[in-house]
């Protein structure tokens, strides 16, 4: 079965303030039902790289990821 990959960058001002997002959405980085996430940080950027075999799950993976950054960037005081 194929496979298919997403992958999200985030751009911020700062490590600092990626090191923070990547933080708060690192403890969600759990594999489940054949899908993988990996996330990095790469100077200012934070990158999340999903994979699936199945686009409604990876589609809901991506959708979570957005979440928690949007709930993130509302509490996030630095």
């Amino acid at each position: 079965m194929s496979r298919i990959k997403v992958k999200l960058s985030f751009f911020f001002d700062s490590e600092k303030t990626a090191e923070a997002y990547y933080n708060g959405i690192y403890v969600d980085n759990k594999p489940f039902k054949g899908t993988s996430i990996s996330t990095r940080i790469y100077k200012e950027t934070l990158e999340v790289e999903s994979e699936s075999e199945s686009i409604g799950t990876l589609k809901n993976t991506v959708d979570d990821i957005i979440a928690c950054v949007e709930a993130i960037r509302k509490t996030l005081v630095l």
